[in-house]
């Protein structure tokens, strides 16, 4: 079993995974089994550039973004309802996202958060966080030595009131940030325009895909930004998988 210790560490029993990711062809599609009925997939197919921003599109497939559809891997439509239960229930706690250093630059970053602490309640949502990590470690050849999800999950809600969006930024940072190797990006209400999660692996910005429920991994040094969001609500889960620091 997944042990969840406290602490910002916690280990994963590896023997509970089966991986099916040897003599595959190339472009075919990789699935990991996970202990507790995952399957987690890297499409291949179905990608396409992101001009507009009335499309979600996926940008040409590379190994530092990997996207798990809602029900294989990303969350059911049953799973989002108990996030957005979770996040009713912790409204009162959100605060003004802030930058490190608990700078507050809405020029650069306009969200509340709110904090998910490790309960009997949440431990499903951190288990599958870690599930995801675990899996897109493997299937994107990253080989990072992780131990398990950080402290708290990170409920993310931008609003199209306050054109709601984070700029070009990194997770991986000094101090408490020092120790993130995999960032975890669950959908759970998706805007309905705007509100893009987009990359810079290159030199045009790319869109991931998101559909309610998808799960997005990368690792947590690659920049990233969340683009405006014009009409609706986004509210997503972050979860940032640890280890030890990168050398």
């Amino acid at each position: 079993m997944t042990n969840f210790n406290r602490g910002v560490n916690r280990d994963f029993d590896d023997t509970e995974l089966k991986e099916d990711v040897s003599s595959k062809p190339a472009g075919d599609v990789v699935r990991v089994e996970l202990d507790d009925g995952i399957s987690a997939f890297r499409p291949t197919l179905a990608m396409k550039d992101d001009g507009l921003e009335g499309e979600r599109g996926l940008g040409p497939l590379l190994s530092q973004h990997l996207v798990f559809p809602p029900g294989s891997g990303g969350l059911t439509a049953d799973e989002c309802d108990a996030v957005r239960n979770l996040a009713a229930n912790h409204e009162q706690l959100a605060r003004p996202a802030l930058l490190a250093g608990a700078h507050y630059r809405p020029d650069y970053r306009r969200s509340s958060v709110a904090w998910l602490e490790l309960t009997t309640n949440t431990q499903w949502l951190f288990r599958r966080a870690f599930s995801l990590a675990y899996a897109a470690n493997i299937i994107g050849g990253w080989n990072f030595d992780i131990k398990g999800p950080a402290e708290r999950l990170q409920l993310t809600t931008y609003l199209d009131s306050e054109r709601g969006m984070f700029d070009w930024h990194l997770d991986l940072g000094p101090g408490y940030a020092s120790t993130r190797k995999i960032t975890v990006v669950i959908e759970v209400t998706t805007p309905a325009r705007g509100g893009f999660l987009q990359f810079s692996p290159g030199p045009n910005p790319r869109s991931v895909i998101a559909r309610t429920g998808s799960g997005v991994a990368f690792p947590s040094y690659l920049p990233h930004r969340l683009t405006q969001v014009t009409a609706g609500r986004r509210l997503s889960v972050v979860a940032w998988v640890c280890g030890p620091q990168f050398r």
